[in-house]
């Protein structure tokens, strides 16, 4: 998901997009790319809507994701406060947590996670991931030599 070209959220197997700002009327603030082959349904916001706050199970839903939108802002805001280096490792380890496969002990990512979206996320310019990749690669984390995120251990994106 991305709003003025900067990615902001990534969506996973079975994630609904779209409902984050159900009660603005006008055009979506967020821009929604597809990195990999998926599913898409599309359905009028009024219809939704309509639905949720017929059911009292919709308001609930409607209420726990205005505050779990909410929470969302607030932990992006903290960590955009964070030096560059810690911004990347903690991206990284939300993308590993979600998307990640383990194989032969080494953590890997989707090749379509590429480097470019990655700082993008993260908010780092690509010259910084450059030379963090460089240092992650000379130190032995990750495999530098794939142009994909191959971690060989993720311990040292949690100091």
């Amino acid at each position: 998901m991305e709003r003025d070209k900067q990615v902001i959220s990534f969506l996973g197997d079975k994630q609904i997009a779209g409902l984050s700002n159900t009660f603005i009327i006008e055009e979506s603030l967020y821009t929604f790319r597809a990195l990999e082959r998926c599913s898409g349904y599309a359905f009028r916001r009024e219809a939704v809507v309509e639905l949720l706050l017929s059911m009292q199970e919709g308001w609930i839903y409607l209420y726990m994701n205005n505050m779990n939108h909410d929470g969302f802002l607030v932990d992006q805001c903290l960590i955009m406060r964070e030096p560059s280096e810690l911004r990347l490792k903690h991206c990284l380890i939300e993308l590993l947590g979600k998307y990640a496969v383990s194989n032969n002990g080494k953590h890997v990512l989707a090749k379509c996670f590429t480097k470019k979206i990655v700082s993008n996320y993260a908010n780092i310019s690509t010259k910084t991931m450059a030379q963090t990749w460089k240092t992650w690669s000379d130190e032995g984390y990750i495999d530098g030599e794939v142009n994909q995120f191959i971690f060989n251990s993720i311990d040292f994106l949690k100091k």
